[in-house]
């Protein structure tokens, strides 16, 4: 397999989990709502265990942003210093360039910390849901 195809395969895997958990973080700010009761300012009256949810999924979100908005800035800048490089020793801009790992660091860093984030959403979820359950 060349190693084009299995950054391919990687990409495709990493999109589709990056759009599911993003289905579940706004899935999640849904069952929050059902949840949360009824009153003039229902937001007061979330358990600390919604709220919590709310939070870590709000986290998410931000680190979801934050991975997009990271890749972008350092891949960008990263390969145009490689084509001004390339153009002021070369003439011409070079089409094979070796990608630093140090590039993708920070991005798996905000990756696996949205992976991270929605678990623990859906764990304080849970801890409501079965105390609702205790308590009924």
């Amino acid at each position: 397999m060349k190693s084009t195809e299995v950054w391919e395969q990687y990409r495709e895997y990493t999109e589709a989990l990056s759009e599911n958990c993003r289905k579940l973080g706004f899935a999640a700010v849904a069952i929050c709502w059902v949840f949360k009761g009824s009153g003039v300012l229902p937001a007061v009256q979330l358990p600390a265990s919604l709220l919590l949810a709310l939070g870590l999924v709000s986290f998410y979100f931000l680190f979801d942003v934050a991975q997009y908005a990271v890749a972008s800035a350092l891949i960008g800048g990263w390969m145009r210093r490689q084509e001004r490089s390339q153009w002021h020793v070369r003439g011409v801009l070079v089409e094979e360039v070796e990608k630093p790992a140090w590039i993708d660091a920070p991005v798996a860093t905000l990756f696996w910390g949205k992976l991270v984030l929605i678990v623990l959403t859906y764990l304080a979820i849970a801890f409501h849901a079965i105390g609702r359950a205790v308590v009924v």
